[in-house]
Parts: structure tokens; sequence; C-alpha cells
């Protein structure tokens, strides 16, 4: 459901994360399941955490402090899916750390700006795709509908206004379209 996005997104796979990290920091964006979390506070009294979380092909942890873990903190909820940016960097030979700097709900990151729905007359279940559209939230994303018209080919329909799209929607949509 997720892969295009993620592959749109250039998310590192835990797998690849031993291989790519070096000895400086370098800029990743990670995607995965929130397994748990575990606050901690230094000895300066600052807050952070170590979250763990999985992807399909691992299980990785990603340390948020201070000021970061302070944005990231509410977002935090074991079984949310999740899109991290962080700092990847070789702690010797065979381990690395990540520091996270930003987190939010891979739902958030899914929605797309535009989505374009080709409709097979012969196979849409056109009351079903209006009761889908009037169960959209408003949001970004502009709803087009591509129309075979006998005689004169295909016309295209855009919904007025926008709406939030989530990754379950759209599968829920094409699959209406026929």
């Amino acid at each position: 459901m997720y892969k295009d996005v993620l592959d749109r997104l250039g998310v590192v796979k835990s797998c690849d994360l031993l291989e790519r990290a070096t000895s400086s920091n370098q800029t990743v964006s990670l995607a995965g399941i929130i397994l748990t979390k575990q606050e901690r506070t230094s000895k300066k009294g600052d807050r952070f955490a170590f979250v763990s979380l999985t992807d399909l092909t691992g299980v990785f942890e990603v340390a948020f402090f201070s000021e970061a873990f302070a944005s990231v903190r509410d977002k935090l909820i074991p079984g949310q899916a999740v899109y991290v940016t962080g700092n990847l960097k070789a702690d010797g030979d065979e381990s690395f750390r990540l520091t996270g700097n930003g987190l939010e709900p891979l739902d958030n990151k899914a929605k797309v700006d535009s989505l374009e729905l080709s409709i097979d007359p012969k196979r849409a279940n056109v009351a079903y795709l209006g009761e889908i559209v009037q169960g959209l939230k408003k949001g970004r994303t502009v709803l087009h509908f591509l129309v075979p018209v006998a005689g004169i080919g295909t016309i295209k329909v855009t919904l007025s206004g926008a709406f939030d799209v989530t990754p379950n929607q759209k599968a829920a949509l094409l699959q209406v379209c026929g």
C-alpha cells in the first residue's frame, strides 16, 4: 500500500542502514511502525527517547534528543506507521547510530496533491464511488475522473474542492472505478 510513497520519498530500508553508514553524519529518511519508546532524562535534566521501529526488512532504533524529542513526543504512538528524518552515522565496523530530527504519520506523506482515476463504465460501481467521495474530509488532494465517452473520447471531470485521501481510501477508489 505504501510502496510507491516510500519510493517517492527515497526511504532507506533498515537492512541497508549499516551499509550506508559512514564516519560522518548523513541525512536519511526512514519509515516504519513504532514498536516501543523508552523515555529518559539526561543528567542535565533534558528529556530524550529511544524509539524502536520495524519496516519490512528489520528492526531499528532512533534516538530523539531534547528539542527533536519535544517536537515529536505526542506522535510516538506504538503501532503508528511513521516517516522519520534523521542522521545516520557509523558507530564502529558493525553498528550505527540513528538520531531523529523529525517524525510524522506516514499517512501525511502518502497524501498527494492530485489524483487521476480512470473509470471503466462497465465495471465501475458509481453508487459506492459516490459514498466514498462523500466520506472524504477536506484536504489538499484534487480528484480527477477520466470518463470514456463513445464517439468523443475521454473527458476529464474534476471535483470541486480538495480532499484528504489516505492510501486505503485511494485503494478503495481505484477498486470501485473498475
